[in-house]
């Protein structure tokens, strides 16, 4: 029986590599979500994600209504495909693809005062290479401690978003002031529609009916219509 270390180096034996070689080359993608793991590679990651989700605008596309204000990341799912290998020496080159599976928080903005948030599971897919190197020496292979690292580079290109699941997501009901557009309407307008507390603040309300009319516009200290209550 082949202990991991005979093992690999009778297949290093076989076919004319080195036994850290034959190791990689056997686990890649385990190597490969080791070093990406174990070397801060996920708050690249992360970072990136982010990047593309709120400056790409690509969601904006999936929402019912309102635009990406920004997008706080919960968790994500890491699997990598299409992998190939390159090495020279004890320099390793991977490039692949990552298919990225990102629970988030998703900000939609109605307008600069107003936005609600909602939950959203997406997918994402993207193209990486991943350059390391190894070190090997009789415990490396039964420790897998051959990688070198601090000395690698990881990076990802040509991000697309391939499924987009978005929870609970509405048109707004929310009727906006009709001065500012800006802000949920509270009050009633004396033309019809709302306005909101900033802009009723800027003119004149009618104390017994709540109605907002523009600023000097009422007859005395009522509208017209309650005037003649008084």
């Amino acid at each position: 029986m082949f202990t991991l270390s005979e093992f690999n180096t009778y297949i290093s034996l076989v076919t004319g590599t080195n036994p850290s070689r034959a190791w990689i080359e056997m686990n890649i993608e385990e190597v490969c979500m080791d070093v990406i793991e174990e070397d801060g590679s996920y708050e690249y990651l992360e970072n990136v994600t982010l990047d593309f989700l709120i400056n790409s605008r690509e969601l904006d596309g999936y929402l019912s209504g309102g635009s990406v204000g920004d997008v706080d990341i919960n968790e994500f799912d890491i699997k990598l495909d299409s992998l190939s290998m390159d090495v020279e020496g004890d320099k390793v080159t991977v490039e692949g693809r990552i298919k990225l599976r990102v629970d988030t928080s998703i900000q939609k903005m109605y307008s600069k005062y107003y936005s609600v948030n909602n939950d959203a599971n997406l997918e994402i897919d993207m193209n990486f290479e991943l350059n390391f190197s190894f070190n090997y020496d009789e415990d490396s292979i039964e420790t897998q401690d051959f990688i070198n690292h601090d000395d690698f580079d990881f990076e990802v290109t040509n991000l697309e978003l391939t499924s987009v699941n978005i929870e609970d997501d509405e048109e707004c009901e929310v009727e906006f002031c009709v001065l500012c557009d800006q802000r949920p309407g509270e009050y009633n307008y004396h033309t019809g529609g709302l306005v909101c507390e900033s802009c009723m603040s800027s003119n004149d309300t009618c104390p017994d009916c709540g109605v907002v009319f523009e600023r000097e516009t009422m007859h005395g200290a009522y509208c017209r219509e309650c005037e003649a209550n008084h």
